[in-house]
């Protein structure tokens, strides 16, 4: 259950809260300066508490986070929704987000489909184009 009145390490929480997988994966987003902490940069041992405002930069969106509960291990997936509350995306990300998603279903169409090695039969063909049967 969550508790009120503690602090805990910022990667241990994220990893708790499940914003991340696993406590690495937390780690890894603090040192690359992925993380803030009321506005700051902030390191995988800084403490929060309760009402602390975290934005996280992961999966290419930002998202604003503000902590609700403290949990000492780990919870079910339903409590851990629990622990934080996400501000809703703002319509220009969400813009930005769909054109992103538009680009890269382009990208995606314009890619040769490469099918593999070559068989048998398709060397043949290739050598008879090539004129060297």
């Amino acid at each position: 259950m969550p508790e009120k009145d503690l602090t805990m390490r910022l990667d241990m929480w994220m990893k708790i809260a499940r914003i991340v997988k696993t406590r690495s994966a937390a780690v890894k987003l603090c040192d690359g300066g992925k993380v803030k902490v009321a506005g700051r940069t902030a390191k995988p041992a800084k403490m929060i508490a309760v009402g602390d405002e975290i934005s996280v930069f992961h999966h290419k969106r930002r998202r604003q986070i503000t902590v609700l509960g403290i949990a000492k291990r780990s919870i079910s997936a339903k409590l851990a929704a629990e622990l934080y509350e996400e501000a809703p995306p703002t319509s220009e990300e969400v813009a930005q987000q769909e054109q992103e998603h538009l680009a890269r279903l382009a990208a995606r169409q314009y890619q040769p489909k490469f099918p593999g090695r070559p068989t048998k039969r398709d060397r043949r063909d290739i050598d008879k184009f090539r004129g060297r049967s």
